[in-house]
């Protein structure tokens, strides 16, 4: 996996990890079934929230190496000369729709989409764990500010933002509906 370093809050995380025991408990699913549906709402929001380009806006450079050695460089058409690149917002995006591929929604995302994401499963039963790659070569920058909007947007923990609220009220209205049937 490459060096994409996205990182979430440790109370963010606290809170996730909590969200999704109480939801095994309350739905009985096991907890490679609860992951993989709260890694797509994960990806889904995080789809939301990266923004696409225009060509026009486009760079014609683009960011070429890993680490500090990393440069901009001309980007090469074919038959020689500077081409620009079409759309590196959607290719941020295709990252996110091949992590959804990976967790079982089909004809998310075609060859590009494969290329640059991730997803796989750690751990036994009782400590499973699942990670999700957008291993994009530039989805840091473009986080970090340099994308059109010119501000950070911090993709991944606003995402989470968003998976948790949601999760919190399926809970909640997983509760109402039992006291409900219950006749409490």
């Amino acid at each position: 996996m490459s060096g994409v370093t996205l990182q979430l809050t440790q109370e963010s995380e606290r809170k996730l990890n909590r969200l999704v025991r109480e939801m095994q408990e309350a739905t009985g699913r096991e907890a490679k079934t609860v992951l993989r549906n709260v890694g797509r709402d994960l990806c889904y929001a995080a789809i939301k929230r990266t923004p696409g380009t225009t060509p026009a806006k486009s760079p014609r450079w683009i960011w070429h190496g890993k680490g500090d050695n990393a440069v901009y460089v001309p980007r090469k058409k074919k038959g020689g000369g500077i081409a620009r690149v079409s759309s590196p917002g959607g290719l941020a995006k295709a990252g996110w729709s091949g992590i959804l591929t990976r967790l079982g929604k089909p004809g998310r995302g075609g060859a590009q989409s494969e290329q640059w994401s991730e997803a796989f499963y750690r751990g036994d039963k009782k400590n499973l764990s699942l990670t999700l790659a957008n291993t994009c070569p530039f989805i840091e920058r473009f986080d970090k500010g340099k994308n059109p909007s010119r501000r950070p947007l911090h993709i991944l923990e606003n995402s989470l933002q968003a998976v948790l609220m949601s999760t919190e009220k399926r809970l909640e209205n997983m509760a109402r509906r039992v006291k409900r049937d219950l006749g409490l």
